[in-house]
């Protein structure tokens, strides 16, 4: 049996404000250039297009939408590739399923 380290999953929210850009793939590139398309996650608040990188022992899975001309970007990130799918499935799904913009 293996050991979790004590920071198995990071999750954040960010507002893309680096550009103007409300392309999804031209924001992952700016983000994360390795970065590799996933698919597509449709919800209440829109389409999220999702990616994935891999690089330093890190694994990295990103939704990103774009609401009223504002890009989101939703990073989960763990360092334990054994975790990947529990951290899509159980983290990532859900909160982009709930993801929503107050005014």
């Amino acid at each position: 049996t293996g050991k979790l380290s004590s920071n198995p999953f990071i999750f954040s929210v960010t507002t893309w404000t680096e550009s103007d850009e409300t392309d999804p793939d031209a924001i992952m590139v700016a983000v994360d250039p390795e970065v590799e398309k996933g698919g597509e996650l449709a919800t209440d608040s829109g389409t999220w297009t999702i990616y994935g990188s891999e690089g330093n022992d890190t694994y990295n899975i990103y939704g990103v939408i774009v609401i009223d001309d504002q890009p989101y970007i939703v990073t989960t990130t763990t360092t334990d590739e054994r975790l990947v799918t529990l951290m899509v499935e159980f983290i990532l799904a859900p909160a982009l399923r709930d993801f929503s913009v107050n005014e």
